[in-house]
């Protein structure tokens, strides 16, 4: 079986993939959950949680022409939300000289992105642990939190 997968691009679409690490695309209407999953994990070399399908019937559509009017249908179609895991990339940050991806530090579901940071991104460096937050996560795994580093374990390990 063939699955056509399209990667659905609208401000809706962008928003959600920018702020809950969500992707969206239009796959064939008998594709499965699982399929779709192995599909994008190949085609974009990443690990996914979850999908969530929902299927569109096809609109009625009419339009007046000059020899009179025209009515059709618009094709049915699934949509496929999917759901990146821990350590997948979530955005990137940029130096003078290069572009670095930042890493989810865990699983979840990103819930509010610093909306500050894009008229003044020097906060990151002068104010990390206060003003300089870049988002903020709904952690679906606590235990995840014990792998991480405090301020002052990092600062060892930066030496």
């Amino acid at each position: 079986m063939d699955i056509m997968i399209k990667p659905v691009v609208t401000e809706k679409a962008n928003a959600v993939s920018e702020k809950l690490n969500r992707y969206t695309f239009k796959v064939s209407p008998s594709a499965n959950k699982f399929q779709i999953k192995s599909l994008v994990e190949s085609l974009y070399g990443v690990k996914v949680t979850s999908v969530n399908t929902m299927n569109y019937d096809g609109k009625r559509k009419q339009r007046y022409t000059k020899s009179g009017i025209i009515s059709g249908k618009v094709a049915a179609f699934k949509k496929a939300v999917v759901t990146l895991a821990e350590g997948e990339t979530f955005g990137s940050i940029e130096a003078v000289k290069t572009v670095a991806p930042l890493e989810m530090p865990v699983s979840g579901e990103i819930v509010e992105v610093n909306a500050e940071l894009e008229d003044a991104p020097e906060l990151v460096n002068n104010d990390p642990y206060g003003k300089g937050w870049m988002i903020k996560i709904a952690i679906k795994d606590a235990s995840e939190l014990d792998k991480l580093m405090d301020a002052a374990g990092y600062e060892a390990y930066r030496g």
